[in-house]
């Protein structure tokens, strides 16, 4: 990803970055991680998942720039929420006029972490 960024980020102007990870079937489901199976099997998915995240945070703010993230995945491990890193931006998305982006809110408002809402034009 590193050399990636570095291609990437001096052809924009904006210092926000949606880094995505999301739709990581595999790491949610141990019998289907692939290389990470072992790891996810000794640690558990979702901390494995920030733990990956942090290291994506990592290279994006050590070139000045602010992370955002589709939150889906750490919404499943709301226990990990309050360590996502603090200046990170979560983006919450959501389908349908019942996705709880109120109890969300909620959530990141008490680990004092940013967030977006996301709704899709049907929610």
């Amino acid at each position: 990803m590193a050399g990636l960024y570095d291609q990437l980020f001096p052809c924009f102007r904006s210092k926000y970055v949606n880094v995505g990870c999301d739709e990581t079937v595999e790491l949610e489901d141990s019998l289907f991680a692939g290389r990470s199976a072992e790891i996810v099997r000794e640690k558990g998915a979702g901390r494995v998942y920030l733990d990956f995240l942090k290291k994506i945070y990592g290279e994006v703010k050590s070139r000045g720039h602010a992370m955002m993230f589709w939150g889906d995945i750490v919404l499943n491990h709301p226990e990990l929420v309050p360590e996502v890193p603090e200046d990170a931006i979560c983006l919450d998305w959501g389908y349908r006029p019942e996705s709880p982006f109120e109890e969300h809110g909620r959530l990141f408002n008490e680990a004092k972490r940013k967030f977006v809402i996301c709704p899709g034009t049907s929610a």
